[in-house]
């Protein structure tokens, strides 16, 4: 072969070109550990046969947090640690957002941001970097059943087994609210988070889990529920498919009464501060009614409340509104 001029060059680049060429190593991920105290905390006002649902040891917790990636105002982090149930559904995972400028020494308020039944969740991830970009550190979660924690082959949701295995649905909800309960120790756990200042703001479903977490762990503080309700009995009842079913089927009727009574806001509400609490809900709701919503309302003690004039669905409509308000409640300071 002759060698001229370019093939010397391309020869001698060759080690330098086949450097470049390999794959960048991956970032290791960050290992945090987490505390959770013993529950039920604080208050000691009443439910405790109730309350025992969501005992946790207490104890420490590995977190894994993926590479931070920048965003405008924020970035964000993949991050995974252990669901306080082990039997299914054993890892919780989200997205982790950090508000520009958060650190050991400007220690920022946070909120988990717990999603709605069914379908994509880009409002709550909308919702979520809304409030980090505004100064709110957000960790959006994963329930049992969705996202990366979905068991392959089954629907999505850890509600779709009411009918045929309500003693399951109802662990998922209580596994729903130990995982959002835990999420807020994990955001307690960063240097950068006030851990006096950690909220919870839920949608739909969402707002079900969050209010049963304030409720049960006083250690949240601002909350916001979006298209919640309590009063779980009658809400079931009104559900066309299942209503009719519960209708035909005592048996099942009287086995869900007490599987019930621990996943329903109203149980817990009367530990909860109303202060600390702001509602969101539609006037012409077709999935949480009326009577739902009222019943949550007074047995919190009527918090502040507000409403839009719509169906379930239609509150997409006024969602620039919606995150408005649900940054303002964020933001308060109430004493402790």
């Amino acid at each position: 072969m002759r060698v001229t001029p370019i093939v010397l060059a391309l020869l001698a680049s060759a080690p330098a070109l086949a450097q470049q060429a390999r794959p960048a190593p991956r970032p290791e991920p960050t290992i945090l550990w987490g505390t959770n105290p013993e529950l039920p905390v604080a208050k000691s006002v009443g439910k405790p046969a109730d309350l025992r649902h969501y005992r946790l040891a207490k104890g420490k917790f590995k977190i894994t947090m993926g590479p931070a990636v920048a965003m405008r105002g924020m970035t964000s982090q993949e991050v995974s640690f252990p669901s306080p149930v082990q039997e299914q559904w054993p890892t919780i995972h989200g997205t982790y957002y950090r508000p520009k400028g958060a650190s050991e020494t400007n220690r920022v308020p946070a909120a988990v941001i717990v999603h709605h039944l069914g379908g994509g969740f880009e409002a709550e991830e909308m919702l979520a970097q809304f409030l980090s970009s505004n100064g709110i550190a957000t960790y959006t979660i994963s329930l049992p059943n969705y996202g990366k924690r979905r068991i392959k082959g089954s629907k999505q949701g850890f509600l779709q087994q009411a009918t045929r295995d309500p003693i399951l649905a109802f662990g998922g909800f209580q596994q729903a609210v130990k995982d959002v309960i835990r999420a807020g120790d994990f955001l307690r756990s960063l240097p950068e988070i006030d851990p006096d200042r950690v909220g919870v703001a839920g949608v739909s479903l969402g707002a079900f889990v969050s209010s049963v977490a304030k409720g049960v762990d006083p250690r949240f503080r601002q909350t916001v529920l979006i298209l919640g309700g309590g009063n779980l009995p009658a809400l079931l009842s009104n559900i066309p498919n299942l209503g009719r079913y519960l209708g035909k089927n005592e048996a099942i009727a009287g086995m869900l009464r007490p599987l019930v009574k621990p996943v329903d806001p109203c149980t817990y509400a009367d530990r909860v501060n109303p202060a600390e609490v702001l509602m969101l809900n539609a006037t012409e709701d077709e999935i949480v009614p009326r009577n739902s919503t009222d019943a949550l309302w007074n047995q919190l003690g009527r918090p502040e409340i507000k409403w839009y004039e719509c169906g379930h669905y239609g509150i997409a409509l006024h969602l620039l509104e919606v995150m408005n308000l649900t940054l303002d409640h964020l933001k308060k300071r109430t004493p402790l």
